[in-house]
């Protein structure tokens, strides 16, 4: 078999893993770009499941023992779609910080509703909000949550109704609205740790960079933790368990969240 169709057929085989293991119905495609920071290209029927960082990890390590990244990003560069999102697959930690809302809620349906003062109508989710995490106490009362109807839009798989949700959106003067590169993942899937950090202690980072590291020396940028993305770092670790928070004016380190 050739190289080239033995890359893809590799590339085919982890897709097909990863979809199995986080219930996706369509291909997932996933590249590195400069720098080896990982990009998603985001099927618009899902969002990217909180656990699909720790599978690209692992299926990049094991794609590694055989094939150089270069290699990878010729051939999954092929397979991107011109009308797919492409998100920054980042650590929890980030996503929590850009985002000015950060909801613990339940999508109760779809719905639409007409704009104040206009004839437009907009598309999303009838919500119930349990707990505000970040943001304006008022999001306590919210009710509805808007998506984009383009290819970004969010789509709420149809079992995940009326079950806790961690939801990371935009609040632009009271328009609640998520898309498919927003952080929503069921809040029963969350681990320990990662709870600790959106309900209080990701928000001393915030000051704090993350980037990708996929060969070492890893040299970080100021201000700024990398996430060890090579064989025999300790990327799970930092993305399960960790905080990046500054330890001087300059530099942030990782800490693991007590």
């Amino acid at each position: 078999m050739a190289v080239g169709d033995r890359i893809q057929k590799e590339w085919e085989n982890n897709m097909a893993a990863m979809r199995q293991a986080q219930g996706l119905d369509r291909a997932t495609e996933v590249w590195v770009k400069e720098k080896s920071i990982p990009e998603l290209s985001v099927n618009p029927q899902k969002t990217a499941p909180a656990e699909l960082h720790l599978l690209i990890f692992r299926k990049t390590m094991e794609t590694r023992k055989w094939i150089t990244l270069m290699a990878v990003v010729f051939v999954l560069g092929a397979f991107s779609s011109a009308d797919a999102c492409r998100c920054i697959l980042n650590h929890l930690q980030r996503s929590y910080c850009d985002s000015n809302a950060v909801l613990k809620a339940k999508f109760l349906e779809a719905t639409t509703r007409t704009l104040p003062g206009s004839q437009d109508v907009q598309k999303g989710y009838k919500v119930k909000v349990g707990k505000v995490l970040k943001g304006k106490l008022a999001l306590e009362s919210l009710t509805f949550i808007s998506s984009p109807s383009h290819s970004c839009g969010y789509i709420h798989p149809s079992t995940g109704f009326n079950k806790d949700y961690l939801i990371t959106a935009s609040n632009n003067n009271g328009d609640v609205s998520v898309n498919s590169c927003s952080y929503i993942v069921p809040w029963n899937k969350l681990l320990p740790k990662q709870r600790k950090g959106v309900e209080a202690a990701y928000n001393k980072g915030c000051t704090c960079g993350i980037e990708y590291c996929s060969s070492k020396p890893c040299s970080a940028s100021e201000k700024t933790c990398s996430i060890e993305q090579y064989e025999g770092g300790d990327a799970e670790n930092q993305l399960r368990n960790q905080i990046c928070v500054p330890i001087t004016r300059t530099t942030c380190e990782w800490r693991t969240i007590e």
